[in-house]
């Protein structure tokens, strides 16, 4: 026999005659039936807790901005001019929009502001101001034209507000 094999005979002759204690006996009994010990209400508040921590504030930052289906982002207007502030003050107007008109009117009105959006993008200067005049004749028309669209939802989102 070489080495390793009578180790394992020896530790197996040993291995028969260790008997466990009898607190693990019961351990592994009450854990098998399902039986918790006592605190263990406490382990379970404190993944409770720990899960709201953590989830809760993912769920603030998973926000939709309906900001951003019209320009894309803050960072994408940053360079024409826009502010944090600003951009909470437009999203504050369109959840007021949102809930004054109708889930068909709000879906037409989105659609003519993105419109208004792009064309916003071109003409703005760094400061935000807004020169329709850098459009050419047609786009120029477009931009009138959308504009005078969003003319009755304006007034009826503003007559909402008085």
């Amino acid at each position: 026999m070489n080495f390793e094999e009578q180790l394992r005979v020896a530790l197996q002759e040993d291995a028969q005659t260790l008997q466990p204690p009898e607190e693990w006996k019961e351990k592994i009994v009450s854990r098998a039936m399902g039986k918790r010990k006592r605190g263990s209400w406490k382990r379970q508040l404190a993944a409770g807790v720990l899960a709201a921590v953590f989830l809760i504030p993912t769920g603030a930052f998973a926000y939709a901005y309906l900001a951003d289906q019209l320009y894309g982002s803050l960072d994408a207007i940053k360079h024409l001019g826009a502010t944090q502030r600003e951009y909470d003050h437009l999203e504050s107007k369109l959840q007021q929009a949102k809930s004054t008109l109708s889930a068909k009117e709000f879906a037409e009105f989105m659609l003519l502001l993105k419109d208004m959006a792009y064309y916003n993008v071109q003409i703005a200067d760094i400061h935000g101001n807004l020169h329709p005049e850098r459009l050419n004749a047609a786009d120029r028309e477009k931009y009138e034209q959308i504009l005078k669209q969003l003319q009755p939802y304006f007034d009826k989102l503003n007559s909402s507000v008085d």
